[in-house]
């Protein structure tokens, strides 16, 4: 999973597998609480990838909604989904619907929390 954080023209970017971030021209991250959520986020999300079954259907839901806030913002107030795959995606939609407007970086935080009572 790889997250990145919008470049600033006088910003130099430091990547690594999993995460992009920008520090500015003084050379501090802005909010090395940012960065601890980054990389806990990453580690969960490949914790959850490695055993997807540790999870009821109704805690993989939730997961999604909040993976797919911390990844792409808020949810589209419309769906193209083919008539085969609906009440699944219906359900998915809904769990990412579900969280209005909250920020990406608490979705990630929650994302963590999650992933990590398991």
């Amino acid at each position: 999973v790889s997250v990145g954080v919008a470049a600033t023209p006088m910003a130099q970017s430091v990547r690594s597998p999993s995460q992009s971030v920008d520090f500015d021209e003084t050379g501090s991250a802005g909010d090395l609480a940012a960065l601890a959520v980054e990389d806990a986020f990453a580690a969960a999300c490949r914790q959850f990838k490695a055993a997807p079954d540790q999870f009821t259907d109704a805690e993989r839901l939730q997961l999604y909604g909040l993976f797919k806030q911390a990844t792409k913002g808020p949810a589209p107030t419309y769906s193209r989904t083919p008539p085969a795959l609906a009440l699944l995606r219906g359900a998915e939609l809904a769990a990412w619907r579900g969280l209005g407007n909250l920020p990406r970086a608490a979705a990630r935080k929650a994302y963590v929390d999650a992933v990590s009572e398991e």
